[in-house]
């Protein structure tokens, strides 16, 4: 009696022919396809290319609708550890689950424990994010900003339920409560707006890592910051200023600032070795700034600062006087004298600190609006408007822009990436400009008759 295939049943597959894990055919395929073997080096199957291999702490999990992830269960036991630990974690890729195992491989070597992502903090993250931007990405975090971070992070963030909470359960409703909280504490809307930049750093770090899908902090709106209202000194205050200054050792280096347009530690930041007073011209290569208390030098703020410029007939005579008196108090020091090439010095040769600086500032215009006034007391003057060193540089910007209507010109001299920011933020209208702008009106009409008699006489 012969039997049919039927009652005989299906042969069941070759399990050399197909995937251990998902099952995919393989057929006579070897490329990409990893063998499973025994104690005795003979083939008992095959994983395919989009499988874990036998020897990797990786698992793929198959859905009832078809949904595929990865299970990943790593050993992550601190050498010397009684208690065995592992670390388990499930992915949606298994690019992303071999990259986990990595890391907690990594960490272990490293530190000797790992920190489980789950139970890693806002905070205890950021403290290890920070060192590390200081030194990776495009561009690295400079001195000044990361030690801004720093103060947020330990004032601000640290102490705050957003803090003390992991990574995994942050929500974008958790990051708007912290700022509201800001706001209500009476911290000024800029100040919560560059706390907001610290949060959304981390987060992009973290989401980078692999430690949170998304960075819920991104989108989230800043407090409305109001635009500050420049008021700029008339060239007669500025003159008046400069007056003052030159009654001080370090007049030079105000009115060198005025005539470059540099910015504070870009003018403590310059040494003689980068100065050419017989071509005009200066090397921009170096940024003395603060970070925390202490002064710091590094590169210049962006790479289109980091650039020479051609110094007007005003700032070579600023430096000239200057050496010649910085020469005579390096004679008088002697051996007291300490060489540090930097232009602009303290009387033993030390360099400047930027706080000094703009402390010296707020003096010496404190000096020449008490000046001003007392000669204006008799007139309808308008007093000196507060302004900050910073300030000069806006000064410079507007005057040239209305000295020249070249917006690109000026935007080069002041080493921006583009004109945008040198015309929403750096050029100001002075005092009178908008009457003259106006005046252009009738200026137009002169010469065609009845309409510009009218027009003067109304």
């Amino acid at each position: 009696m012969t039997i049919s295939t039927t009652e005989q049943g299906a042969r069941p597959p070759d399990p050399l022919k197909l995937c251990a894990s998902c099952g995919l055919p393989r057929g006579n395929q070897r490329r990409g396809w990893e063998p499973i073997t025994r104690g005795d080096g003979t083939v008992r199957g095959w994983t395919c290319p989009a499988c874990p291999r036998a020897d990797e702490p990786i698992r793929r999990l198959a859905g009832k609708t078809g949904t595929v992830r990865f299970r990943v269960v790593v050993d992550a036991t601190p050498p010397g550890a009684p208690k065995r630990r592992q670390v388990t974690r499930t992915l949606p890729t298994l690019d992303a689950a071999r990259a986990v195992v990595e890391q907690v491989r990594a960490e272990v070597a490293r530190a000797g424990e790992f920190a489980a992502p789950a139970a890693l903090t806002f905070t205890a993250y950021a403290d290890k994010w920070l060192p590390r931007r200081q030194t990776t990405g495009k561009r690295p975090l400079s001195a000044t900003t990361a030690a801004e971070y720093r103060r947020y992070l330990t004032r601000d963030i640290g102490p705050s339920a957003l803090g003390r909470m992991k990574l995994a359960d942050i929500r974008r409703s958790d990051v708007v409560r912290f700022l509201d909280g800001l706001t209500g504490d009476g911290r000024g809307a800029p100040t919560v707006t560059r706390i907001l930049t610290v949060v959304q750093s981390v987060l992009s770090g973290a989401v980078r890592d692999e430690l949170c899908p998304v960075n819920v902090a991104r989108g989230v709106e800043a407090p409305t910051v109001a635009a500050i209202e420049r008021h700029l000194w008339e060239p007669a205050q500025l003159a008046a200023f400069l007056r003052v200054a030159g009654e001080h050792r370090l007049g030079a280096l105000f009115e060198f600032t005025l005539h470059t347009a540099l910015r504070r530690g870009e003018v403590c930041g310059l040494r003689w070795r980068d100065v050419d007073l017989t071509r005009g011209t200066a090397q921009i290569v170096n940024n003395r700034v603060l970070a925390g208390n202490r002064a710091t030098e590094h590169s210049p703020k962006t790479d289109a600062s980091a650039t020479g410029i051609e110094l007007p007939a005003a700032a070579v005579a600023a430096l000239k006087g200057w050496k010649v008196r910085q020469d005579i108090e390096r004679s008088e020091a002697g051996d007291a004298w300490s060489e540090s090439g930097h232009v602009f010095t303290r009387e033993g040769g030390q360099p400047l600190n930027p706080g000094y600086v703009t402390k010296l500032f707020r003096k010496l215009a404190g000096i020449t609006a008490a000046r001003l006034a007392a000669e204006q007391r008799d007139q309808d003057a308008e007093p000196l408007p507060p302004l900050t060193l910073h300030g000069l540089r806006h000064i410079a910007a507007s005057y040239m822009y209305d000295a020249t209507g070249d917006l690109l010109a000026v935007s080069k001299a002041l080493r921006h990436a583009n004109t945008s920011v040198t015309q929403t933020v750096y050029t100001h209208m002075r005092q009178g400009k908008q009457r003259e702008t106006f005046g252009a009106i009738a200026a137009q009409l002169q010469g065609s008759g009845a309409p510009a008699k009218a027009a003067a006489e109304s």
